[in-house]
């Protein structure tokens, strides 16, 4: 049975951490009511991207967006590489769009309709249903948009946010139900990255990179997964594992201390 995991952003709890989140524009900071503001100027540009990528799943925002769309605007808020151009987002300039690309296809959807009486200035759930073949877009829980074309990626994608505005979004919580993979990859040695049983798992493929430490306790008798593959400066502790030795098939390299402590 394929194993499906969980994901939370929580601004007002988690800030705004640049060992989770890349800077790649402006200057993103956590406003005075606890969201996120990525466009911190009046038509500045901003935009950030998640270390975490994903495959599948179910990916909600919640996005504030003062105004109506209008001609100059430019918002996208999703899932995203932008090294090969996929993406699965809703755009939002002079009007409200959504997208998918794969990097060789592209799917536009008509303007939608913008409700400026109920939407404008309030905390609206966006909601990205990501599945083999089919993409599906709901707003405030009401499907806006389907796609089932070859423009639907593969994955991995990571969460990504672009606003160049002169009314600035706000986003609140983010989340991802019922992913299938979830690979975490720490930008510094610095960085640390807390698995939690039942939440994330490295059971079936991780791969971290750039002088990480893993630390992997209480795994109440398992072996390593039998793909863990890690890479450049890293040190591995796999404490608690009743005796047994680390996987046949755990690969590992380039400056590396494996470390197994039996009890």
């Amino acid at each position: 049975m394929l194993e499906r995991f969980n994901f939370n952003y929580d601004p007002t709890r988690q800030g705004y951490d640049t060992n989770t989140w890349r800077t790649l524009l402006g200057d993103p900071a956590i406003g005075s009511t606890g969201r996120l503001v990525v466009d911190t100027g009046a038509g500045t540009a901003g935009a950030i991207i998640h270390y975490t990528d994903f495959v599948k799943g179910t990916v909600n925002f919640n996005v504030n967006i003062p105004s109506s769309p209008a001609t100059g605007d430019s918002r996208y808020f999703g899932l995203a590489t932008p090294s090969n151009d996929g993406y699965i987002r809703f755009a939002i300039g002079s009007e409200l769009k959504c997208e998918t690309a794969n990097g060789g296809n592209t799917t536009t959807s008509d303007e939608l309709e913008w409700d400026a009486t109920g939407w404008n200035g309030e905390d609206l759930d966006f909601q990205i249903v990501w599945e083999a073949g089919l993409v599906r877009f709901y707003i405030e829980g009401t499907i806006v948009y389907t796609v089932t074309d070859e423009s639907i990626p593969h994955g991995p994608l990571s969460l990504y946010v672009f606003d160049n505005s002169e009314d600035p979004m706000t986003l609140g919580d983010l989340s991802v139900r019922g992913t299938q993979s979830v690979y975490v990859n720490p930008v510094t040695s610095d960085s640390s990255a807390t698995i939690v049983t039942g939440t994330l798992s490295l059971r079936e493929v991780a791969t971290i990179t750039e002088d990480v430490e893993i630390f992997l306790p209480s795994l109440s008798g398992e072996a390593a997964s039998d793909n863990t593959s890690v890479s450049e400066n890293i040190e591995i502790f796999l404490p608690s594992l009743s005796g047994e030795a680390a996987s046949d098939n755990t690969s590992v390299s380039e400056n590396i201390a494996l470390t197994v402590i039996s009890p």
